[in-house]
């Protein structure tokens, strides 16, 4: 975490050292990529005309003495798929449903224009890899890795800091030599890395994925690594199009630390209209030899109270310099009030930065460089209107509320009136960011707009927005529940009222009382409906909760009316303290009046929810 000075908020440093990683590995590695490549071949989906072969793996009805080759006669263990020859336009099929402990090893190799598919098949949840040192190993090059699924359970807890989990867990890890890979419509949850791309891995992209959670540290008590989305140690690689949320972990060097997608000896990596939400840190990058790098039309959100939003080093720190990275269009909100938006300490300057087109809200500091960098085309902000800026401003810059739609809905879209509007640079757009974080063409008017998004009227939901009213349950009045409701059925009973005494999130929780249990979780439910969902669009729902005793209880996404068609369900253990948990929901058709419900008949006793969020995935171009 960033050090922070004994000055007062509204004062600025006389000195401010960046934070270290450390017992991070080093990592270093090669290879350019141009940004005008971004409308050319590298960055576009590979077709295949026809697979060679197909081979199956199902984790209940296969056999590994069978041939793999239809569903009938899949194989059973990862073990046993580990073992495929597969050649140029093959495909390796995980049945949707399954569960395997990795790893799962990858060296093959597709070609250019006929990779090799590993993805999944049939209905039901992702198949998941989970709680291996490394989930899915990659060393070879032209994969495809679609809709798969990683986690890890904790090896271990840290007593020493809110038992924090600790242990090497990675979702996917890309070894040097690999290259030309694709992860996309797949998820890494509950690890020390989601995604590790290691030295001398290039030209990969992580297009659509969901890195939920990714809150494991270091075993190694001397050490603070560990708690990070997407790590880049080689170059030419995208990560574009993702959400990323919940790397936040508890440091005894930092007091909190964790970060979305880290850059660390990687260069020449583009980050682009990825969705952060509430991590501790959007990026950080260290490494001398790390150069390069650009993030463009990001939008970050962080609700706790201390998060940052770029960290880079200057020439004179040993993590430095971090040249040449480029920060162009990105909309950020942070509501904490230790949140500390950028940093660029210890030989800052226009070789090391240039920070263009971005609007950064922080309720705490804005940023603080010891030496100018190239700046230009920002607005910066804070409610009481004096947010403390303590780096040399342009004169194309602004002091100035941004008009957000709704930060306490996370909505970072422009109101009519936004001093954003038409006040952007061009450079990025030269160099081939042409649409916005909706996928709407830049610019909408006769110049670009400064943020994540253009102005195109009434805006839609934000990618970053929660649908849900009332999230925290902190209204008030004889109808404080609405729009949520308590519904009972046959064989349940239960009350339900606000405690302003057992609070995670806001002034309130919602303390639900199950005074009669039933074998049908769904007797005592806690609903929210009227959600609109599209089909092919991904949502993650996620939630705190804790109960009396410690027990079970069910999270579902389904039809808000007859037939009650189910779209995702999740059977979580609530224990006595809070504790948040995700499900992630991919609609296969659209239902304009979906319903949250959360199934509470299972056991009598108390549980208490808060902080109820249901957000869409980034859309593509």
């Amino acid at each position: 975490m960033i050090q922070r000075s004994s000055h007062s908020a509204d004062r600025p440093p006389t000195s401010m050292s960046p934070r270290r990683r450390r017992g991070l590995k080093a990592l270093l590695f090669a290879v350019p990529i141009l940004l005008a490549s971004l409308a050319g071949p590298y960055l576009q989906p590979v077709r295949v005309a026809a697979a060679a072969t197909s081979y199956y793996v199902d984790c209940n009805g296969g056999d590994d003495g069978n041939s793999g080759q239809q569903p009938s006669q899949a194989w059973r263990s990862l073990a046993r798929a580990n073992q495929a020859t597969l050649s140029p336009g093959d495909y390796l099929l995980l049945r949707r449903g399954c569960t395997w402990t990795g790893p799962l090893n990858a060296p093959w190799s597709g070609i250019s224009g006929t990779p090799i598919t590993i993805e999944s098949y049939g209905s039901g949840a992702l198949p998941t890899i989970q709680n291996a040192h490394d989930n899915v190993v990659v060393t070879g090059s032209y994969l495809i890795f679609d809709s798969l699924a990683t986690r890890a359970d904790a090896p271990a807890y840290d007593p020493g800091c809110d038992n924090n989990p600790m242990g090497w867990r990675v979702g996917f890890r890309f070894m040097s030599g690999s290259s030309n890979d694709i992860v996309r419509n797949s998820s890494a949850s509950n690890q020390f890395y989601g995604i590790d791309v290691e030295q001398g891995s290039s030209h990969n992209q992580f297009l659509h994925d969901q890195l939920l959670n990714n809150n494991m540290k270091s075993d190694n008590l001397s050490a603070d690594s560990g708690g990070v989305g997407i790590v880049l140690g080689g170059d030419d690689n995208r990560v574009a199009y993702n959400y990323i949320t919940g790397s936040d972990v508890c440091s005894r060097f930092y007091g909190r630390d964790g970060t979305a997608v880290e850059v660390f000896g990687g260069r020449d990596n583009v980050v682009d209209h990825n969705t952060s939400v509430d991590n501790n840190n959007f990026t950080e990058l260290g490494n001398a030899r790390t150069a390069n790098n650009t993030f463009a039309y990001n939008y970050v959100r962080a609700y706790q109270t201390q998060a940052n939003f770029l960290v880079v080093h200057g020439t004179k720190d040993s993590d430095g310099p971090t040249d040449n990275t480029r920060v162009y269009n990105n909309s950020v909100y942070l509501s904490g009030s230790q949140s500390y938006a950028i940093q660029c300490a210890q030989g800052c300057g226009p070789d090391v930065l240039t920070f263009e087109n971005n609007i950064v809200w922080a309720e705490n500091w804005i940023g603080y460089a010891d030496a100018a960098f190239t700046e230009r085309n920002n607005i910066y902000w804070r409610s009481d209107g004096h947010p403390p800026v303590w780096f040399p401003t342009g004169a194309t810059s602004q002091v100035a509320d941004p008009q957000y739609v709704d930060v306490s809905r996370g909505d970072l879209h422009l109101r009519p009136t936004s001093p954003a509007r038409g006040s952007g640079s061009w450079d990025a757009v030269n160099l081939g960011f042409t649409t916005d974080l909706d996928g709407n063409k830049v610019p909408q008017g006769t110049g670009p707009d400064i943020g994540a998004y253009e102005f195109t009227g009434p805006p839609p939901s934000s990618p970053g927005g929660n649908m849900l009213a009332d999230p925290s349950f902190d209204s008030s009045g004889a109808a404080w529940l609405w729009p949520w409701s308590l519904l009972t059925s046959a064989g349940g009973g239960a009350w339900i009222g606000p405690d302003n005494t057992v609070t995670e999130d806001g002034g309130a929780s919602a303390q639900v009382t199950i005074t009669q249990a039933s074998d049908r979780p769904w007797a005592v439910q806690v609903q929210q409906r009227g959600l609109s969902l599209t089909s092919g669009r991904s949502y993650l729902l996620s939630f705190y909760a804790k109960a009396s005793a410690n027990r079970t209880i069910q999270v579902a996404m389904q039809q808000g009316g007859a037939p009650y068609a189910l779209y995702a369900l999740q059977t979580v253990n609530l224990s006595t303290d809070w504790q948040q948990f995700t499900m992630l929901v991919q609609m296969t058709t659209s239902d304009p009046d979906a319903a949250v419900n959360l199934n509470l008949a299972g056991a009598t006793g108390q549980v208490w929810l808060d902080n109820v969020s249901l957000v869409p995935s980034s859309s593509a171009p």
